[in-house]
């Protein structure tokens, strides 16, 4: 399925290859499809892998990329960032794209982050989350999706950011941000129930 596309290695993996990846396979699993997206795990006898495939199938897609060039690679670039920073992390293995008659399509391979997802309804879990966030905005990141999927509780007891799309790097994190991730984790462990 990747056939035809240009892949480039992360820079923190410099001899990774794709091929070598794909030999290695045991199973593929697809954890979640739509028209623009398709989100599989790969298993290999030592490690697990996610591997994000978009095609930018619409046209408001295909304008949205050739006005922001920059959005497609995203992902890839506040994962280096992280890393960078010492900020724990997906690690991002490699990227690829392919051009085609209808915008074509592109990909983000990351390594998974052993551990658990937070609990709902977690006091504890909600408390690690906000002392998370503080942490974020101490270094600069600001993330304008932060709730508990898109982070992983380690076997450790540290919290690893896994999905960093929405992710903003500033020199000082305006308080009005601050309080919106406060209310995004309250919203995300304590839900709502409709009478």
């Amino acid at each position: 399925e990747l056939a035809g596309f240009c892949v480039t290695s992360s820079p923190l993996m410099p001899d990774f290859s794709l091929e070598g990846l794909f030999a290695e396979v045991t199973s593929v699993t697809i954890i979640k499809e739509n028209a623009r997206r398709r989100v599989i795990y790969l298993q290999t006898p030592t490690h697990g892998y996610f591997l994000k495939l978009s095609v930018l199938s619409r046209r408001k897609d295909r304008w949205r990329h050739f006005l922001l060039p920059y959005r497609k690679w995203a992902e890839w670039r506040n994962l280096h960032r992280l890393w960078k920073a010492r900020i724990p992390a997906a690690k991002p293995l490699a990227k690829g794209h392919r051009k085609g008659p209808h915008g074509g399509a592109f990909f983000l391979l990351t390594e998974q982050v052993p551990g658990a997802a937070l609990k709902l309804d977690a006091d504890q879990d909600a408390f690690i989350m906000g002392q998370y966030a503080a942490f974020l905005h101490s270094r600069g990141v600001y993330h304008a999706d932060l709730n508990r999927n898109n982070v992983i509780l380690t076997p450790q007891g540290r919290l690893c950011l896994i999905d960093v799309q929405e992710l903003v790097f500033l020199p000082r994190i305006p308080h009005r941000l601050r309080v919106h991730n406060l209310g995004r984790i309250l919203f995300n462990f304590y839900p709502r129930s409709d009478p």
